[in-house]
């Protein structure tokens, strides 16, 4: 038997062709309660600041960009040196916002890389990954940070390397031993690079003798200090 030849403009052909464009529509509005309501304008954070800074604040901006209203019902970061911040209101739809999160530095240095996991009242896809990174820059690169002699052992001096990353905002204000029992000298290598030494020995080695070394630098007016430890044993 042969099958006749539906032309375009012939009503079985439009019939047809109505039934494919219905069916798939319908695929699509049952397929789209489950997709997830909030879009993320960007679900990866790169932050940069220094060790001079306490905190860094960064943003995620979403839009619900579905025809219902959406609220995040909880945001966990799995440390506890990030902190976020969201509405508490319902995001309706066609409506822009932005998740802040406030890192603390504390002492920490080096890329840090963190995470959020973000749960919302959604059916369906209600939760969501959203990744930060925080470059923290080293304000004074002190090398070894630790000093020491054996006990008897001859006092020779030990010389401790200090470098300024960014010498153009950077300066040494001072270098102080808070014990007698060790002599201290700071000398500059290259200012123009940073590079500075400490030259560091002991009065005697033939007792248990421990101490710290301050030193205070400027950063961009602000002064801050670090620490460097001596010890005999």
């Amino acid at each position: 038997m042969r099958v006749p030849f539906l032309h375009s403009a012939s009503p079985v052909f439009r019939r047809s062709a109505r039934s494919v464009l219905f069916g798939f529509a319908l695929l699509l509005v049952c397929a789209s309660p489950n997709a997830a309501a909030l879009d993320w304008a960007s679900e990866h954070l790169k932050l940069s600041t220094t060790t001079a800074a306490e905190e860094v604040v960064g943003v995620f901006e979403y839009t619900n960009k579905s025809q219902r209203p959406v609220r995040i019902l909880e945001v966990k970061t799995g440390c506890d040196c990030a902190k976020p911040d969201f509405p508490q209101a319902d995001i309706k739809p066609g409506e822009t916002g932005l998740l802040r999160i406030v890192f603390r530095v504390g002492g920490r240095t080096g890329l840090q890389q963190r995470h959020l996991e973000v749960l919302t009242n959604e059916e369906g896809d209600n939760q969501r990954r959203l990744d930060f990174e925080v470059a923290i820059q080293e304000l004074i690169e002190v090398k070894p940070r630790l000093a020491f002699w054996k006990k008897d052992q001859a006092p020779e001096p030990r010389v401790v390397r200090l470098r300024l990353p960014l010498p153009e905002k950077t300066r040494i204000l001072s270098v102080k031993s808070d014990s007698a029992a060790f002599i201290c000298e700071w000398l500059v290598d290259d200012e123009a690079k940073g590079l500075h030494h400490i030259s560091l020995r002991p009065s005697e080695t033939g007792k248990i003798l421990q101490g710290q070394v301050l030193v205070t630098y400027e950063y961009e007016g602000k002064a801050l200090q670090t620490l460097l430890f001596l010890a005999v044993r």
